[in-house]
């Protein structure tokens, strides 16, 4: 596997853990003390790349995110879920 390959894979688990974490600090599973230190991993990835690769992480990281946190839309439309996954994400 080649090198950026396998950093681009790195950057992205770092990432998902990172809105994973975000996820299980709201509502449902509500363990707060998650959001302490949720985003820890996103930061160092905003800090180590570049700017379109810390982008392009982030929007991936929000994508992961808004889908576990307002997948309730989709019981009404699946069309409005992805809408708002969207719209949320790209805020990220």
């Amino acid at each position: 596997m080649k090198e950026t390959t396998r950093q681009f894979l790195k950057d992205w688990g770092l990432a998902s853990i990172s809105s994973v974490l975000l996820y299980l600090a709201y509502y449902p599973a509500n363990v707060s003390f998650f959001a302490w230190f949720a985003l820890v991993p996103w930061l160092v990835i905003a800090a180590r790349r570049e700017p379109l690769h810390a982008g392009l992480i982030s929007l991936g990281a929000g994508l992961v995110h808004f889908v576990l946190a307002i997948s309730w839309i989709g019981v009404v439309t699946y069309s409005g879920l992805l809408g708002s996954v969207v719209i949320c994400a790209a805020f990220t």
